[in-house]
């Protein structure tokens, strides 16, 4: 027995091999034959499903009715030509497809194309509209144009139904081939000259003028003239060949008035006067179609003819090929039944139940048919691999999770569902709950629904597959708030988003740090604006590159100072000195003490500024510029002005002169006044009181 055991299960399907090659040489001739007629069949109903695809056959119905020589070529026609013999035949055709629209909506039809449908047929409505409107505008005397303007349909929506409706219906008929069939090209043909294509753009180049259009035209042009070849490329007969050269004549027609379309368009030709002179008969082309289509129902039928014949040969076959097969596999399932039921699926039920263990983390097992030398040993050898593997896994899974755990970071892994999968030791301390209060719940049913609904909106983001990262704070189990840096980072379940990874790392301090040194940076800034009017930046070329916000008297915006020299800036003089005197300085790179320059306004009011002002080093000790503030002197200068004016007007008064202020202090006197004091050295202090003044005096 433990020979059979052995035996490769190769082996014993070779020999198993041998016994069906030699029984099959009993029915391999009508198995040919069978084969042979079923090929034929699968050939000829090919061609029957592709030409008789109802999908196909209404579709080809509805380019028929709107497109080449249908609604929308008899309705631009009739803006170009108002002859009202065509009114009757556009709503005919608008009629029919309606009625086509009905057929269509009574097959099986999915989504996308009962959308399909309901967008071509919004569009038909609006052309039943347009047309009773254009012929109201031709009885008013309108011109084609102003009419084409007025009564101007947005097609996109039913072309892009008519693309989405060939789109399915392929993919109904199964058509996985490159080759296409002959009903397939007559559709694409009608598609490409009909309905957004050739007539449709070729028409409305005439009716608007519109040189852009043109390209639109002459491409679909060389895709129906392509199809055509396509069609030349096929076994045709001489109908077929006779009608497909009436469609390319007209089409090369089309060709050669489109260059003439051009040149009227350039010499400003009224649309009617185009149409006139490039006008084209179609009949060649319409009867083209028919006759093609006559031809390609004659020839399905023959097709049908052959399958009924086709199917009769493979019944009369298959009978017999039954009888045969019938004794055959009843030799070969005997001999199938030993070697599946005992060399297979005893073996494998054993190593699944096996692996079943391995599954549940039961990693002490030990496989019987590990050293049997057939295939079943080799996969049980595979899978001691898988075990040894899982060990191994186990063992590196524990030792991240060891550091996870000694992390001082809050990390977790949550499902799709946003239960948790994963905590480590600082999440459980953190909030004060063990691992198992934590795993298989939610967000919301820990923490509640306000902290889930802060967090539901990072989760979706991350969920999508972005890596999102923001700041927040969490209240721990104590009450005590802290500022968290948390990062959602998704993880992937062969090649699809399973989760997420969640990172929370503690920035309390950094944030402490932060908002003092923005403290620092404020009373910085509130210390440097009380200090001066305005502060400001040069760079090492002595231009300015900062300047904080003007006072009143400092009026002068960015736009005016920076990237300027000091001496660039109009209405700046220096008050004392030259500008060469100041770029000495600058060009030394000294410390600028108290400057003074003045600023003449439209108004020619002179503000006197003062700037101080120190070089600035980068870490390698080299010159970047200067930093420094500017001060308005100019009430400080005219006060002095004042006070000094007064003073020299009271000394050269003749007579004595003195000042007292409010609080009947002594401020100033003059000479004269001096003179006259018995003891002025005594006497006349400034800040003397006025009694004490009187007492000293009489003395």
């Amino acid at each position: 027995m433990n020979l059979l055991n052995n035996i490769r299960i190769s082996t014993i399907g070779w020999v198993l091999f041998g016994v069906l090659v030699v029984s099959g040489g009993l029915f391999v001739t009508s198995s040919l034959i069978a084969i042979n007629n079923v090929s034929m069949i699968t050939v000829a109903w090919d061609k029957f499903e592709a030409n008789r695809s109802q999908k196909a056959t209404t579709l080809n119905a509805l380019h028929r009715e709107i497109g080449y020589g249908g609604m929308i070529h008899q309705f631009k026609n009739y803006v170009l030509r108002q002859d009202q013999a065509r009114i009757a035949f556009i709503n005919a055709q608008l009629g029919g497809s309606t009625s086509v629209l009905a057929r269509y909506r009574s097959l099986d039809l999915n989504k996308i194309e009962r959308q399909a449908i309901e967008d071509i047929k919004k569009v038909l409505d609006l052309y039943a509209k347009a047309l009773i409107f254009a012929v109201d505008l031709t009885n008013q005397g309108k011109t084609p144009l102003e009419i084409d303007r007025l009564v101007r349909v947005d097609d996109r929506a039913a072309i892009r139904g008519l693309d989405n409706l060939k789109v399915e219906a392929i993919k109904k008929a199964g058509r996985l081939n490159s080759k296409m069939s002959k009903s397939q090209l007559v559709s694409n043909l009608r598609n490409a000259l009909g309905y957004g294509g050739m007539i449709h753009k070729f028409k409305n180049v005439v009716l608007r003028r519109q040189q852009a259009e043109v390209g639109g035209v002459r491409k679909d042009i060389t895709t129906a003239l392509s199809i055509a070849d396509q069609f030349f490329q096929s076994k045709l007969n001489h109908s077929e060949k006779r009608a497909i050269g009436s469609i390319v004549g007209v089409i090369q027609a089309y060709e050669l008035a489109l260059k003439k379309v051009e040149k009227l368009i350039q010499q400003d030709e009224l649309p009617s006067a185009i149409d006139k002179a490039v006008k084209i008969d179609d009949r060649p082309a319409l009867d083209g179609f028919d006759l093609l289509t006559k031809e390609i129902v004659k020839q399905n039928n023959a097709e049908a003819l052959k399958v009924k014949d086709a199917l009769t040969v493979v019944a009369l076959v298959s009978r017999v090929s039954g009888l045969t097969t019938l004794v055959l596999l009843g030799l070969i399932g005997f001999g199938t039944l030993w070697l599946i039921r005992g060399q297979i699926i005893r073996p494998i039920a054993s190593m699944t139940a096996h692996m079943n263990q391995l599954a549940d983390g039961k990693l002490d097992i030990h496989l019987p048919v590990v050293d049997q030398t057939n295939e079943i040993g080799e996969m049980a050898r595979a899978i001691e691999v898988f075990k040894n593997n899982a060990l191994q896994r186990e063992l590196a899974e524990e030792f991240l999770n060891q550091l996870s755990d000694a992390m001082p970071v809050h990390i977790s892994k949550v499902d799709l569902d946003r239960r948790y999968l994963y905590v480590n030791k600082e999440y459980e301390r953190w909030f004060n709950l063990q691992k198992e209060e934590i795993l298989g719940k939610t967000v919301a049913e820990i923490f509640g629904p306000e902290v889930a609904n802060q967090t539901n909106k990072y989760s979706d983001e991350v969920l999508s597959g972005k890596k999102i990262s923001y700041e927040t704070t969490f209240t721990d189990f104590a009450g005590n708030k802290c500022d968290f840096q948390v990062i959602y980072v998704p993880y992937f379940q062969q090649d699809q988003i399973s989760g997420y990874y969640a990172l929370a790392l503690d920035i309390s301090e950094n944030k402490t740090a932060q908002k003092s040194l923005e403290f620092s940076e404020r009373r910085f800034r509130d210390f440097a604006e009380s200090a001066a009017d305005r502060f400001w930046e040069m760079d090492s070329d002595f231009r300015y590159t900062y300047v904080s916000n003007p006072t009143n008297a400092l009026q002068l915006g960015e736009s005016q100072i920076l990237g300027k020299f000091l001496w660039e800036i109009e209405g700046f003089n220096v008050h004392q000195g030259s500008w060469d005197d100041f770029r000495k300085v600058l060009n030394d790179r000294k410390p600028i003490k108290d400057l003074k320059y003045y600023w003449e306004n439209k108004d020619h009011e002179k503000h006197y500024i003062s700037i101080n002002a120190v070089p600035y080093f980068d870490d390698g000790g080299n010159f970047k510029g200067y930093r420094g503030t500017s001060y308005d002197e100019t009430n400080t200068l005219e006060v002095q002005l004042m006070r000094d004016r007064f003073f020299e007007a009271m000394e050269n008064l003749d007579a004595g002169f003195v000042l007292w202020d409010s609080n009947k202090k002594l401020l100033a006197f003059n000479s004269a006044f001096k003179n006259q004091q018995r003891e002025p050295g005594k006497i006349l202090e400034p800040g003397i009181d006025y009694q004490e003044y009187i007492q000293k005096i009489g003395e």
